[in-house]
């Protein structure tokens, strides 16, 4: 019988930490143990995870010696769980259904497996729950008869959002293999995400919805894209790299790494502040410069999943982000 682990990072986040516990709380089949570390000094949370301690005899408590982010909190989680595979639970998101982690017990039985991989809801903070998220909806995939992948038979995997919830990780696998999340404190699961999957030898498919992600929940978020941390998602990539650099992974494979950096770094250019565009875009263009023109090439040929537009906007970034740089100054002028 296999254990689970589930790892929750706390910060602020008294409102809604009350559900996410007792979905978990609620399970039919308990998980071996809940983590709950905290990044910050909330007196308040402090006093809410010591009750927890108290009254369940399954749930633990760290509290991190100075602010990390979720990332840090997460490798702690790793180094200091018992289970033998890890949840990673966000703590503003809760689980959707009381037979979760039955169903997880049940995809790691009686075979190998290194990641689970599992389908999610979202909601905003509203209230309004988005339609329930296909991880490989655009696949004929078997999810049954006990079948697990790797990443060269599922490549179109890596563009999916790197979210580290979605997921269930065999701890041993993930310390062999050193992976665990960015020291960041924005897109600090880039790192995990990918380099699990590129890592695996074993990924299950679980067509079950297991769990809903709150969107946004402003009293919960750890980071500033625009501020001090603006520059993170350039530090998790180079984690990335150094990883794929020091596995063997084929051509392809390395070209769908490639497209998913290439959409991460327009998503964040679209949230950066004017001021900061140029130090921006030109890391955007070393990063792709590094990663050499035949790949370049390889992302414009006919049959890999890019857009037109994206095929325009990567030559122009590759060759001149001053002229990015230009034009967003022109499209920020018409639209005042």
């Amino acid at each position: 019988m296999f254990n689970i682990s589930v790892v929750i990072p706390v910060h602020k986040t008294d409102p809604v930490i009350y559900k996410c516990l007792q979905s978990i709380l609620a399970q039919t089949c308990q998980p071996l143990e809940i983590l709950l570390v905290q990044d910050g000094s909330d007196k308040d949370l402090h006093s809410l995870c010591l009750d927890y301690c108290d009254n369940y005899k399954n749930i633990i408590y760290y509290q991190m010696e100075k602010p990390g982010g979720a990332g840090a909190a997460r490798n702690i989680g790793i180094n200091k769980a018992k289970g033998d595979f890890i949840w990673f639970i966000d703590s503003d998101d809760f689980i959707s259904t009381d037979t979760a982690v039955e169903k997880l017990y049940a995809a790691v039985s009686n075979r190998k497996v290194d990641v689970v991989l599992f389908e999610y809801g979202l909601q905003t903070e509203s209230g309004f729950q988005d339609k329930r998220h296909f991880i490989w909806e655009q696949n004929t995939l078997q999810t049954d008869n006990g079948k697990t992948y790797t990443i060269d038979e599922i490549k179109e995997f890596l563009l999916l959002p790197a979210y580290p919830w979605n997921k269930l990780y065999r701890r041993q696998f993930l310390l062999e293999n050193t992976i665990c999340c960015s020291t960041t404190f924005c897109h600090n699961d880039i790192a995990l995400s990918a380099n699990s999957l590129i890592a695996a030898k074993h990924i299950v498919l679980l067509p079950e919805l297991l769990i809903i992600h709150r969107v946004a929940y402003k009293q919960t978020r750890l980071s500033d894209q625009d501020g001090l941390q603006r520059m993170d998602l350039f530090i998790a990539l180079k984690d990335l790299d150094l990883f794929i650099n020091s596995h063997q992974v084929s051509y392809e494979v390395a070209l769908y790494v490639l497209q998913f950096k290439l959409e991460v770094m327009w998503w964040g250019l679209g949230r950066i502040r004017p001021e900061y565009r140029e130090e921006y875009l030109n890391e955007f263009s070393l990063q792709l410069k590094n990663a050499g023109f035949r790949p370049m090439l390889g992302l414009i040929k006919p049959g890999m999943r890019l857009s037109f537009r994206n095929r325009i906007k990567l030559l122009l970034v590759y060759f001149s982000p001053q002229l990015v740089r230009l034009l967003l100054q022109v499209l920020d002028a018409v639209g005042k």
